[in-house]
């Protein structure tokens, strides 16, 4: 996607808050099925991307049913159509009738409705299967207004709180911390006093290389409901600012309310409100901002999710130095619309009113002069709003009334399928909305800053990476050109594959960008992809550029994560012959591609051997020209085997969408690579994932050694022999408000300490015993103590080698698998998983731990030792695993991938006997142990996953013969999705009795 801006941009992280008060409304739970049951998949796809529909136009939906029964099924599919509040206004009832592994296709046409929003009910009943996908709708919801008066002395109201701010003198009070700097940022304590004379603090980051008489845009943080802001990262030429109001964080120290008083504190009274104060706190920011001479008080970006999109909104209503402002599912709007509707905020509201005792309607009054709606009419800033159709916290229609009283230039985002929470995509307009909207291409230019990177040789292409030693760089940057000498042909697409090797010990979040210049310096186009790199881990992000007429072009691909920024120059030509395309004829789209999306027809991408394998895709040509040419497929095994190939034409008008099913051929159990792969006349583009056949019968073809089991008890029996020596040391200065934190030791086997973090609630009761959270910890991780665990004893270990334990064997990241590998007795791995063994003894020895409640979870090489750990010791009662790696070690012989790269060049360079380290590792791997699993587990995989592939992972899956169950999310690598964690969270609780 081509972004006009110059400098590539910011991961706009916004803290959104997620509270858990009972599911999403209008957004059904997922249910809970076995994996291996058949299942019949619905999945609704509205005639408009966003479920909003025109008054004079069709309200339809695409019902799409696949069934994996073995039978045919007969039955009928309904809907309902009942407002917001639940109120039935139409219903229909069509039949339906299901072959056998079929899939099928419903149009449902739904009658017209006035403006509004509106929830729909689809309903499967089938012989064998029942199913409901509830969803909501909007119609002509630019006309949505409120019944709702605004206060005749609102405006009065905000006159006399500001009046009443400026009397307070600020006291403006900046401190360096040293110990929160960021690499190229320095990060400042920033207080003040603000109405009520009540002290608030905040945080402030600034580029170290800002020029002497440079003033920075600024760009500001509002906090969610019940959130913390920590300094938030820095920003090229911004000044970061983040804001905690009275309430929240560090401005805690007076007024201090509970999460959950906080809506209701001091709610009889509208001029001691906290709100009130709150919001004269992000006016008081604002003065600081307007008297910092570092700081441009005329390019002010503030932004914010839920109840800190709600300030950012207030804000630009109440203050016109907001230039910018963007607002996340902003909160508090029609407040009296709210009543009856059973959600969080009212519904606090009103229990809290009942049992004070106090009066309905006074309290609504006092709301009114805190109603998002009410302040929108005197917002002057460019407005950027993004809403989910399911949020039961800011239901869309209130949001739409504050949207609709804006007058300033605004635009709406609109998610048809999420509820509090908006899509991650999003960061890449907001990127390039701020950037254009302060210029700062022009900025930068005139400052003359120039990023410091190696000097860009006129003859450079990205075949020649020998000059930057990435060894050495916290993130390596290598660049492929997608043409032999970087020289592309107009007829072909102009894209880099770039490597990106992650130095850090933890994952970076960030942006990258390719900015193409001419020779000259003149700026041409930035396209930026957000990228998310694990720890110590290696990615290929792919950028596709847009076309350029013949000539020698600059590619700055520029990398920023919260840790890290990098900048790789390039140079790439464009044949001379190729017809010319010049800049100032491209067309003005900011968004030219042809977008392929990819939908299985099981959502998981899993299928079964005796049904059909097929994909739809949905193809979207956001050109304004026609495209025309060929989508491809290509099908191969997981080692990268061809095994069947397949191609179609296409032929997509100008802005045209088209929806295209393809059938794959039948495959034995396992697990595939699937590319489909577009080539039109201005876009190239693949899109690689991965799917699965009868995984639940896949096996490992390597048998576990006969002696395995002994090799273990003969390792538990030395252990037993190590006398523990349990140490706990209190940490007060690590402690945080309402937990105690200790520092625990003990002597684990080979008589080495290791170390961990115990966290206790200040408020247990005497004799009380807490069921007990173990963390283990990934590869290369250093855990520190676990906060907001209330409920739990809650234990974080690093095993020898890691963190607090490595003061003995000072075991680098890279050599940590290698670790005495030729010997297995020695191998630290055989340590380590002692060492969760030995963490179990400590639990035991506790008067404060409930033994018989223990939750064990990692992710990565901790979800390996989560599951070792089970299968070792039985007094484990719930284990829950993320992307365990590990497992199946020899069938990942031969992949340059980690681990198995790692070992097989360690080997080489040590002249090893790599046999005898595969006979090493069958001690040591997952699939090996998992038989022995009592309790029950949780596993969560990425089909993408390349550290951990899914076809080792199944296998150990495959073995366990406790209660399990496994998360599958086909579109992620090595990470899982938030259903995983919810749902064992969601386990314990249940299995622990935890309410």
């Amino acid at each position: 996607m081509k972004l006009r801006f110059t400098l590539p941009i910011i991961w706009l992280l916004v803290l959104i808050l997620q509270i858990a008060i009972g599911n999403r409304l209008m957004a059904q739970a997922p249910r809970q099925r076995s994996n291996a049951a058949p299942e019949v998949v619905m999945t609704e796809h509205p005639l408009k991307k966003d479920a909003i529909f025109k008054a004079d136009s069709v309200i339809g939906y695409h019902i799409n049913l696949q069934s994996s029964y073995k039978t045919s099924q007969k039955g009928t599919l309904s809907y309902l159509i009942s407002t917001p509040r639940g109120k039935l206004i139409n219903q229909k009832i069509i039949s339906v009738n299901l072959d056998a592994n079929a899939t099928k296709t419903v149009y449902v046409e739904i009658p017209a409705q006035k403006t509004g929003f509106y929830k729909v009910d689809f309903m499967l009943n089938l012989p064998d299967y029942d199913d409901t996908v509830r969803r909501v709708f909007g119609v002509d919801i630019y006309t949505i207004k409120s019944n709702h008066l605004k206060p005749a002395d609102f405006s009065q109201f905000w006159r006399s709180a500001k009046a009443q701010l400026a009397q307070v003198p600020p006291a403006f009070k900046v401190t360096e911390q040293p110990d929160r700097a960021q690499r190229d940022y320095k990060v400042y304590l920033v207080e003040m006093k603000s109405l009520g004379n009540i002290t608030v603090r905040g945080w402030m980051t600034i580029p170290k290389n800002k020029k002497l008489n440079e003033k920075l845009p600024v760009y500001m943080v509002l906090p969610g409901y019940g959130a913390n802001l920590d300094p938030i990262p820095g920003v090229p030429n911004f000044a970061c600012i983040a804001l905690n109001v009275r309430g929240l964080g560090n401005s805690r120290d007076v007024v201090n309310p509970s999460k959950e008083d906080f809506i209701t504190y001091n709610i009889h009274d509208k001029n001691k409100y906290i709100l009130r104060g709150a919001i004269m706190d992000c006016e008081r920011m604002l003065d600081f901002i307007s008297g910092n001479a570092d700081l441009d008080a005329k390019s002010i970006f503030v932004t914010g999710g839920s109840m800190g999109g709600y300030l950012s909104l207030v804000l630009a209503g109440l203050d016109n130095r907001v230039a910018m402002v963007a607002a996340d599912n902003p909160t508090f709007s029609d407040f009296r619309w709210t009543v009856g509707y059973g959600t969080f905020p009212m519904s606090a509201i009103l229990n809290f009113a009942k049992l004070k005792r106090l009066n309905a309607e006074q309290v609504l009054t006092t709301l009114d002069y805190f109603d998002l709606k009410n302040f929108m009419p005197t917002v002057k800033a460019n407005v950027l709003m993004a809403i989910g159709l399911l949020d039961n916290f800011a239901p869309p229609n209130t949001e739409l009334v504050a949207y609709n009283s804006i007058s300033s230039t605004k635009k709406l985002f609109i998610y048809s399928n999420l509820g509090h929470e908006i899509d991650q995509s999003l960061g890449s307009f907001k990127a390039a909305w701020l950037y254009n909207g302060f210029h700062m291409f022009n900025r930068v230019t005139a400052l003359g800053q120039n990023e410091p990177t190696e000097a860009l040789a006129d003859t450079a292409t990205d075949d020649d990476n020998s000059t930057r030693d990435n060894s050495l760089r916290p993130i390596g940057m290598v660049g492929h050109p997608g043409a032999k000498n970087a020289e592309f042909s107009s007829k072909s697409a102009i894209y880099y594959n770039i490597d990106l090797k992650n130095n850090f010990d933890k994952l970076q979040k960030g942006m990258l960008s390719c900015e193409i210049m001419t020779v000259d310096n003149q700026f041409i186009s930035l396209t930026s992809v957000a990228v998310k790199l694990a720890p110590k881990a290696l990615s290929q992000i792919r950028i596709n550029l847009p076309s350029q007429s013949a000539g020698k072009y600059k590619a700055n691909f520029i990398l920023r994560t919260g840790d890290y920024t990098d900048t790789l120059r390039r140079i790439f030509r464009v044949d001379a012959a190729a017809p010319a395309r010049q800049a100032e004829q491209r067309s003005p789209d900011e968004n030219e591609t042809v977008s392929l999306t990819e939908l299985p027809g099981n959502k998981e991408a899993i299928f079964k051997s005796s049904g059909n394998i097929f994909y739809n895709l949905d193809l979207k040509n956001h050109f304004n020209t026609r495209q025309q040419g060929k989508v491809s497929c290509e099908v191969s095994s997981m080692d990268g085997k061809s095994l069947s190939t397949s191609s179609f034409d296409v032929d997509l008008a100008g802005k045209a969408s088209k929806q295209v099913h393809i059938n794959l051929p039948a495959q034995l159990p396992g697990f595939y690579k699937v590319n489909f792969m577009i080539n039109v006349n201005d876009y190239d583009d693949t899109v690689r994932r991965v799917f699965g056949v009868d995984i639940y019968n896949i096996n490992s073809k390597h048998p576990k050694p006969a002696d395995f089991d002994e090799f273990w008890a003969t390792a538990k029996k030395e252990l037993s022999g190590i006398e523990p020596r349990f140490r706990m040391i209190e940490k007060p200065e690590l402690s945080k408000d309402g937990d105690h934190v200790f520092l625990i030791e003990m002597q684990s086997i080979g008589n080495l300490t290791v170390r961990g973090w115990m966290t206790l609630p200040k408020d247990r009761r005497r004799n009380q015993k807490l069921p007990v959270y173990i963390a283990l910890p990934g590869y290369g991780a250093n855990l520190k103590p676990i906060h907001d665990m209330f409920d739990f004893a809650a234990l974080a270990l690093n095993v020898r080698g890691l963190g607090n334990s490595n003061d003995v064997l000072k075991v680098g990241r890279e050599e940590f698998l290698t670790k005495d590998i030729t010997n297995r007795d020695k191998y630290i791995l055989r340590g380590a998983i002692m060492d969760c063994v030995r963490m179990m003894d400590f639990v035991y020895s506790r008067p404060e731990c409930d033994a018989t409640s223990i939750f064990v979870n990692g992710g990565s090489m901790g979800g390996y030792l989560s599951l070792v750990l089970a299968s070792l010791d039985s007094r484990v009662t719930i284990c829950s695993a993320g992307n365990p790696a590990f497992s199946d070690w020899r069938e990942m012989v031969g992949r340059n991938e980690f681990p198995m790269g790692s070992i097989q060049n360690y080997a080489r360079q040590n002249d090893e006997d790599f046999n005898k380290i595969l006979n090493n590792l069958d001690y040591f791997d997952l699939k090996n142990f998992v038989d022995a699993i009592k309790c029950k587990s949780v596993v969560g995989i990425g089909l993408l996953d390349v550290l951990a592939p899914p076809n080792t992972e199944l296998p150990a899956y495959n073995n366990i013969k406790g209660k399990k169950k496994i998360f599958i999310f086909p579109n992620l690598g090595h990470q899982v999705g938030d259903d995983f964690g919810n749902f064992s969270f969601k386990m314990v609780n249940d299995n622990f009795g935890l309410f």
